[in-house]
């Protein structure tokens, strides 16, 4: 089964209107791709982030009215639909841009290559950066932009939380990058 195909039919099986999502051109981007591209479980959250507010609260709406909020915080809303956790991304604070725009506003601020996988619904297609399948098949944390913005990832410590858990996914560091993150 094609990528495109199998991510389809697992949203559809768990209740969600894909129209919803083409219409309102939402991107579901981050670790939900990684794992679908590595052929794991979606066991964890999938991210979905919206051009703008009008989609994200069309998208919300939606969402309220078919399943269960289980988190609310001023950055996402996390519902959850039958086997999935679906993260609907708005961050609230206005001088903020991280988790807003297109799908290059979005990943711009992401911190690894390996998490820059995106499906655009409107368009019915993947993104990724340029080096993200080689970075994948070599399981390799490489970052997405340099220096890395600490404040996209709230804390250094969430930061090297995050590396941990790439590392139990088999992915390695240099230990000089490893290294000049720890002293951001």
């Amino acid at each position: 089964m094609n990528k495109q195909k199998e991510l389809l039919t697992i949203l559809e099986s768990n209740d969600i209107n894909i129209d919803i999502l083409k219409e309102n051109d939402v991107c579901l981007m981050g670790g939900s791709i990684l794992k679908l591209m590595m052929e794991l479980p979606l066991d964890s959250d999938l991210d979905l982030y919206f051009r703008d507010y009008e989609k994200y609260k069309n998208v919300d709406d939606y969402f309220r009215d078919s399943f269960e909020c289980i988190e609310e915080t001023n950055a996402f809303k996390n519902y959850k639909c039958k086997d999935l956790i679906v993260q609907l991304i708005w961050n609230n604070d206005d001088n903020v841009r991280w988790g807003k725009g297109s799908y290059d506003d979005v990943v711009s601020n992401f911190d690894f290559t390996i998490i820059t996988g995106g499906y655009e619904f409107k368009n019915e297609m993947f993104r990724y950066s340029p080096t993200y399948f080689d970075d994948i098949s070599h399981k390799r944390l490489i970052c997405n932009h340099w220096p890395l913005r600490v404040e996209n990832y709230h804390t250094i410590e969430q930061l090297l939380g995050r590396i941990d858990k790439f590392k139990k996914m088999g992915f390695t560091i240099s230990s000089d990058l490893l290294n000049q993150i720890k002293e951001l």
